[in-house]
């Protein structure tokens, strides 16, 4: 480094010229001070630790479900309507774990048997074993089963978004029609499919016409460029 004025080499250090005083234009390595646009402070991000927040609303729920056969025990001096409580508390333990868990299809499975679990009491506590077996059971179990297919067709990295949907399309009408065979061998003892027929040739239609169009890329990128997806 050489100064500007004189043209004696310069420390790397100097600020100014020892010969003729003439300040140092760009020093190197010149230590100043300067407010830097950044914060000096580094904040460090907090998550939520959902494994202790799904422990401890169980604990609550523990402890108020006990409060709860208590009070029923010191009441009737039996247990009755607080297993309408329990049950409930346990289906509302199972729900709350899709907000808790990552696992989504574990969670799926754990609502379906908390589901399960709350009509059984239902059923068994009001002599109703016979709908609960036959009808609301496999509802339920049907309902759970196109959720998790549903579930397990969207979360696909690969794939169409508009081929996806024709599939959920197809699906619920096969749910429909599953549904209507439990209520017909619940009520007939045997299979008429009737008004899921109806209910379903048009979705399937339609599942149809969106399936044939996600193969048209100019059209699906003009409803992919209006519909944001």
């Amino acid at each position: 480094m050489y100064c500007v004025k004189c043209g004696v080499k310069l420390k790397k250090s100097l600020k100014r010229c020892p010969l003729c005083n003439t300040p140092v234009i760009m020093p190197i390595n010149r230590e100043e001070e300067f407010d830097t646009v950044y914060s000096k402070v580094v904040e460090e991000l907090k998550h939520i630790n959902y494994n202790y927040v799904g422990n401890l609303i169980n604990l609550v729920l523990i402890v108020l479900a006990l409060i709860v056969l208590i009070c029923d025990i010191i009441i009737t001096r039996k247990i009755t309507w607080s297993i309408y409580v329990l049950a409930s508390l346990y289906y509302f333990s199972c729900f709350i774990q899709y907000f808790l868990r990552r696992n989504i299809y574990l969670t799926h499975f754990v609502n379906l048997l908390g589901m399960e679990v709350l009509f059984f009491v239902i059923a068994y506590l009001n002599n109703g074993m016979s709908w609960y077996l036959f009808l609301v059971s496999p509802f339920i179990l049907i309902l759970w089963l196109y959720i998790f297919l549903f579930t397990l067709l969207i979360k696909r990295k690969k794939g169409n978004i508009l081929r996806k949907f024709s599939v959920s399309l197809l699906f619920s009408s096969y749910a429909l029609m599953a549904i209507e065979s439990c209520i017909d061998l619940y009520k007939y003892n045997k299979v008429e499919l009737g008004w899921s027929i109806y209910a379903s040739l048009p979705i399937t239609i339609i599942s149809a016409i969106i399936f044939i169009i996600s193969y048209n890329k100019k059209l699906f990128d003009e409803i992919k460029q209006r519909l944001f997806i």
